[in-house]
């Protein structure tokens, strides 16, 4: 059985691939690729494509295939409003700055972005089956048929995706009173994103005693919980710190707590 490449040994592998398939490879950030396609920045997350070589390292060749044949059949980003089609939805995504930071360095088309709390900022990604691009301005120009969309327009729009992509999430409820745990874990960056939407996070404010705290370690986990939570505070924020140390597509280790509809800090930095 061929050994396994790591992470980075396997991106190296598809970047050179993909460049010998007459594609330009801009950079590569963990399992993310960033292409030129159509004269735009694309930025591909092969994550998927990383886990299907994990489960069968012997077909590298027919998954590196697999990978161009897709990159050959990516259509133009060609709409000509706000409103994506079925396959093709507006999403937004919780990074860090630090993120935004080494885009910059990267000379790459700069992201629409808004700020969060403190060290994370909210962007917005055009998600299809085949490929995911960070919401850049000339992309909101050419979407845009009857002048630009404003930033609140992309927020709002994002946030309504959101919601219905919510609904196909796994969001699980462990115990009852002060021990009440809502989580939600996904592979595609969005849990965290749930923080996002007020409607959601009264739901769950209302199924936990006291003031309702929030992690969110990574873009995949989110959870809350009842600050008079049994365990104590100190230990679930304890994992949440290790966790945004140690998982991929890191966040914060701090916890946030939901107040008055809006999320704020819950231990302010001096």
């Amino acid at each position: 059985m061929s050994s396994i490449l790591n992470p980075e040994a396997f991106m190296q592998h598809v970047a050179k691939a993909t460049e010998e398939a007459g594609f330009t490879v801009e950079s590569i950030h963990e399992t993310h690729l960033h292409i030129t396609l159509n004269d735009q920045t694309n930025r591909l997350n092969l994550q998927t494509v990383y886990d299907a070589y994990c489960n069968a390292p012997d077909r590298l060749d027919d998954i590196i295939t697999a990978h161009l044949s897709v990159l050959q059949k990516m259509p133009e980003l060609q709409s000509t409003e706000l409103e994506p089609d079925e396959s093709q939805v507006l999403l937004p995504v919780l990074q860090r700055k630090s993120w935004l930071t080494e885009i910059q360095k990267q000379t790459l088309a700069q992201p629409i972005h808004r700020p969060f709390l403190t060290g994370l900022i909210v962007a917005y990604v055009i998600d299809t089956p085949h490929y995911r691009s960070y919401l850049n301005q000339s992309m909101i120009d050419e979407m845009s048929s009857n002048g630009a969309a404003t930033p609140e327009d992309i927020h709002e729009h994002a946030l309504h995706n959101l919601r219905e992509h919510v609904k196909t999430m796994g969001i699980d409820t462990y115990g009852s009173f002060h021990e009440t745990l809502i989580t939600c874990e996904t592979r595609e960056g969005y849990a965290s994103s749930c923080i996002l939407l007020p409607d959601l996070m009264n739901e769950w404010d209302q199924k936990i005693p006291g003031d309702m705290l929030i992690g969110i370690p990574n873009r995949d986990f989110i959870i809350a919980f009842s600050r008079k939570h049994p365990s104590g505070i100190e230990g679930i924020e304890q994992q949440t710190q290790q966790d945004a140390q140690t998982r991929d597509r890191p966040l914060s280790g701090r916890l946030f707590k939901w107040k008055d509809d809006q999320v704020r800090e819950f231990r302010p930095l001096n």
